[in-house]
């Protein structure tokens, strides 16, 4: 749950580990997807929230970070991609040019010099407001989960 309310989350085939794993503010704890790269989450939530940035853990190195926020219609309001050439185990962050309030977000986590059956490793994502506060952690979470298809 976050602020009491359900997120639906939709992502890539994994290895069997929980996609709480990404969110749950516990750097040990890791996800593996199951020979997929890129590795994309989709986050929709109960009402529009307002990120200011990204802070993720990551082992592949490097890693090709991509963010798309929707607006409640639908439409695509902002996209960020950047990538990060060093081992992200300290983490890295991304801050946003300008806060994005959205009700939908598509995170995609790529290592760049590995091919499309590469297993991509996350520790933690951290989407956070404005005031720096984590908008999201799911240490105690209902989580609607759907597996993506991996595209032939």
């Amino acid at each position: 749950m976050i602020d009491g309310e359900k997120v639906d989350i939709t992502y890539t085939r994994n290895d069997g580990t929980l996609i709480q794993s990404v969110f749950d503010d516990d750097p040990e704890s890791l996800y593996k997807s199951h020979e997929i790269n890129p590795v994309i989450f989709d986050l929709t939530f109960p009402k529009e929230k307002e990120f200011s940035s990204i802070f993720i853990i990551h082992g592949s190195a490097p890693i090709e970070l991509g963010l798309t926020f929707f607006s409640a219609g639908g439409d695509r309001l902002k996209s960020y991609t950047t990538q990060f050439m060093e081992n992200g185990d300290q983490g890295n962050t991304l801050q946003f040019d300008e806060n994005v309030k959205a009700l939908r977000v598509t995170i995609s986590v790529e290592a760049i010099d590995a091919n499309e059956l590469e297993i991509v490793h996350i520790w933690e994502i951290k989407l956070e407001a404005s005031l720096k506060e984590p908008v999201f952690h799911f240490p105690l979470v209902e989580i609607v989960q759907q597996y993506r298809p991996q595209s032939d």
